[in-house]
This record gives C-alpha cells, structure tokens and sequence, in this order.
C-alpha cells in the first residue's frame, strides 16, 4: 500500500491540476456570490487603510490579529478596496492551503493521496465557503496546515531547518487569530512525539524551535497587555472568561457537551450561521463523511499508521476553542473557530477513498477500479457544487440579494453632477444594507453623502442647485415624508429585487443644472 513521492515535475503538474479545479470553482459566480458586504469585511479594511496610511496597528480587532492585514495590504493597495479585491484574496490564500495540503500528503503517501487531498480539498463546499467570503479566516488553515508540513519535514529528514520552520509558522499564529494561538503548544508537542531517538542526541532541535516562539511569545504578550480591554471585557473576554461564573462541575459538563456537538459537525447538525455554513447541516457531504470514518479506520493500518497523531492531533487540538464553555450555546458547533482543523478533516477523507481503491484494485480490473474511483469523484463535485451554488446561496441573507450593490449601480446610472444622498441604513431584516457595501462598491465616486437626518438632507440639498437622489428605506413612510416636504415635485420609485425583496426607495427632484 505504500506508494513514495514522484518526481518533482510530477508533484507540481498534480498540484496544478487540483488548483485549476478549485480556481474554476472560486472563481465562478465569484462578483455576485456571496454578494453583500458585510462586517466583518468592514473590520478588515479598516486595518488594511491603517496600514497603508502607515499607522502600523499591531492590536487584536475583535477576534481579528494584524497578521492577515499586513499581508494582504500590498494587494489591496493595488487593486483597490473593493469586495470582489478581498474576495480573491481569500480564493488566492485557499489555492496555497490546498498547496500546502498536497505537499504534506506527498510526504506521507505518495501521489495517489496527494491528488485525492487535493481534489477533495477544491471541491469541498466547506472551504469553498470560507474561500469566497473575503474576511481574515483563511489565514488559519494556512499557518495551520504549513505548520504540520514542517513536522512532516522533520520527521523525514530530522534537520534543525525543519523544526525552525514548523516553529516559526506557528508563532505567527499568535498573531492570526484567537484559535491560532494553540501552534505553538501543538508544534512543540508533535516535534517531541516525532523525535528520533536517542533523544539526548536530537534534543537540541526542540531547544531550536523554542527560539522563535519566546520571542513571539514576549511579542504576543505586549499586545495583549497594551489590549486589555479586548482580552479581559471586550469581545475576546466575554468568550474567554464567559464561563468564569460556572463551578467545575459544570464547567466540565459544558465543555464534554460542546465537544460532543463539536465532534458531530461533520456528519450530523453543524454550525447554524449562514455564512459559515448552510444552517444547520454537517459539514461535509454525505459521501465524504462516509470516506471520513473510513479514513479513519484506515490509520490503523499501514503505511500511514506511525503518521496518525499528525492527522488526529491537529483535528482533535484545534476544534477545542468550539467547545470552550464561555461560547454561547447557540453558536456551537462554530466553523470559524473549527476552520484550522478542516484540512485535516479533508485529509481523512482522501485516506478513506485511498484506502477504497486499494482494496478495490485487489478485488476487480484496474480500470473498473478506476471507473468507479472517477464516478465517486464526479458525485463529490455534484453534491458539493449543489451545496455551495444552491442551497448555500438560498440561506444567504435575502436569498443572496445585495442591497448595498444594488443601491450603488443605481446611484451610478444618475444625472451627472447629482447629489447623492442615503438616508439611514440597514432597513433589512439583516441589516442591509451597510454603508460600508455601498461605499466601497463606488470606490469614492460619485459623493455621496450618508446621514440618519431628513433634515441634512434638506439643508445640504438647498444648498446648491442640480438633480437630487435620496435613497431610503422603503418601508419607513416619516423619513420619505420628510424630505418630500422639503424638496417638493420630486418622484418616489421602489426598487424591487430578485424574489420580491424592497431593496430601497429613491426620491429625486430634477431642478435642473
């Protein structure tokens, strides 16, 4: 069963293969799916403009580390602030997961693994989802899956480069994400697990990768203590230290119970959040969970049965934030905080149908064996595509409906020389639209002028002449009443979007030049 690495042509010819397979796919439909900024992507661009206007903000935002806006600040500043910008990066960063992904399953297995990861990894509707959302998370899999490939290096040539870049990668971990802080303890506990005996000789390479996360290590803590208000009573304080009114008992009650919701979010209820998840449903695929368990089985056998904590550990260590007593009940199982861990979950699955073909090639001809491997593939892009592209998009907000786009190509197609006005905001049931959505999908131009007052309205319209275009929310008589007092003779028109949704209504006076 053991099957070692091709060459190197060949390994980059199979991990571009999968990438063009998970490109199409994150590219398709990317302009319009998902198609509402939202706010978290507003909390990204906030720090990204810090950056570029070169106030280096080294805080965490929320649940945010500065790490992804460093990274991501160059492009921006090339490409502009747009969501379709920050929507590509994110398809861009997932390219590198699956990369990385491929590379480690070359070094466990050979080819046949690593083309099923990748395969597996591009159509899996789970990372399709975080790969179009244009947010920070898929920073996580990233340093995740490139800090476990270190520890794969090293448990192959033992070199202190090796542990030096496992380590590395997982210090910035520190500054990734809450769920990302766990690297560092992961790393070093899969370094000592894989060390060549005698100890006493290859010790010192622990010692190595200490160095990177002291330091990392004093760095994190001087941001935490310059960020106190974040870490002890803000947003990470209150699920950091939610469950400190709970006794031990039910401390530990709570977290068994989460972690058994937790366990269960890829075959049976995941995470009910819209936009990590269709809601409510596993994770994975019906036929992936099954390949799922087998893999899991399958890591009792050989070849891959000295490799298993390197599978098992990161998929059992980095769910745990999911669990942590302080999260609210109903945000559990999360599959933002359990993101880390999806590769690795992809990885089994790849094991399972690895596993079924080579005990399917004893048993009938190659090429039956073949046919029924390419038909499995085939379903698992038919059942993921209708995942993503259907009811995915059917649960977003609105059946995917985006206001804020909407309102801006309206605002566009106006008289030159208008004024532009939007009259409070979020009038949705999801609160949609953000301002945020319409501003940067005008990137600046035309003007136009946001207010929660029908009386700005009034007085920076008389101000000077030319046609006048407020947007408000359609079903909020006082505010439409109250401009049309002020500007009298102008038209009401209700735009009506795609299943019936009032996305706005527009008052506009033409008063000429």
């Amino acid at each position: 069963m053991a099957e070692r690495t091709t060459g190197g042509w060949t390994r980059w010819a199979d991990i571009a293969y999968c990438l063009a397979v998970a490109l199409v796919l994150r590219l398709y439909q990317l302009d319009t799916l998902p198609g509402e900024w939202y706010s978290d992507i507003s909390a990204v661009q906030e720090r990204v403009a810090q950056i570029l206007a070169g106030q280096w903000p080294y805080r965490f935002n929320s649940a945010q580390g500065p790490l992804y806006h460093y990274l991501v600040a160059p492009l921006v500043l090339l490409f502009g602030p747009s969501y379709p910008t920050y929507k590509l990066l994110s398809a861009l960063t997932s390219l590198a997961v699956i990369a990385l992904t491929m590379l480690m399953a070359y070094d466990l297995a050979g080819r046949s693994l690593a083309l099923l990861v990748g395969y597996v990894s591009a159509v899996g509707s789970a990372l399709l989802i975080f790969s179009r959302l244009g947010d920070y998370l898929m920073i996580i899999p990233l340093l995740t899956v490139g800090m476990v490939y270190g520890v794969v290096r090293f448990t192959r040539h033992n070199t202190a480069r090796s542990a030096l870049a496992s380590a590395s990668v997982a210090t910035l971990g520190l500054f990734a994400a809450p769920h990302t802080t766990l690297l560092p303890p992961l790393c070093l506990l899969l370094l000592l697990l894989y060390l060549q005996r005698p100890w006493r000789d290859h010790i010192r390479y622990v010692v190595y990768a200490l160095l990177p996360m002291a330091l990392g290590g004093l760095l994190f803590a001087l941001i935490v203590l310059n960020n106190q208000d974040n870490f002890r009573t803000g947003y990470l304080g209150a699920k950091l230290f939610g469950a400190g009114g709970l006794d031990w008992t039910t401390f530990i009650q709570v977290f068994l119970r989460n972690l058994g919701k937790t366990a269960l979010m890829y075959h049976g209820t995941g995470d009910h959040v819209f936009r990590s998840n269709i809601p409510f449903q596993p994770h994975l695929d019906s036929v992936s969970g099954v390949f799922m368990v087998v893999g899991l089985v399958s890591l009792a056998l050989r070849p891959l049965r000295k490799y298993a904590a390197l599978i098992l550990l990161p998929l059992v260590i980095l769910v745990l934030p999911s669990a942590w007593p302080g999260i609210v009940d109903i945000e559990v199982p999360s599959a933002s905080r359990t993101i880390a861990s999806l590769p690795f979950a992809y990885l089994l699955v790849a094991v399972g149908l690895w596993t079924f073909d080579h005990l399917l090639r004893q048993r009938v001809p190659v090429w039956l064996s073949r046919g029924v491997l390419a038909v499995l593939l085939v379903v698992l892009l038919a059942l993921n595509y209708e995942r993503y592209f259907v009811a995915y998009a059917s649960h977003l907000p609105a059946h995917n409906t985006a206001f804020g786009r909407l309102i801006a190509l309206d605002i566009l197609r106006q008289p030159p020389g208008s004024q532009m006005f939007v009259l409070g905001c979020c009038w949705d049931e999801w609160d949609m639209p953000e301002r945020e959505a319409i501003q940067y999908a005008l990137r600046g131009l035309p003007p136009i002028v946001f207010t929660w007052e029908p009386r700005e309205v009034c007085e920076q319209a008389r101000g000077r002449p030319g046609p006048v275009a407020v947007y408000v929310d359609p079903d909020n008589p006082e505010q439409r009443n109250a401009v049309a007092a002020c500007l009298p003779g102008g038209e009401m028109e209700t735009a009506i979007g795609p299943y019936d949704y009032r996305v706005y209504l527009r008052y506009t006076v033409d008063r000429g030049p």
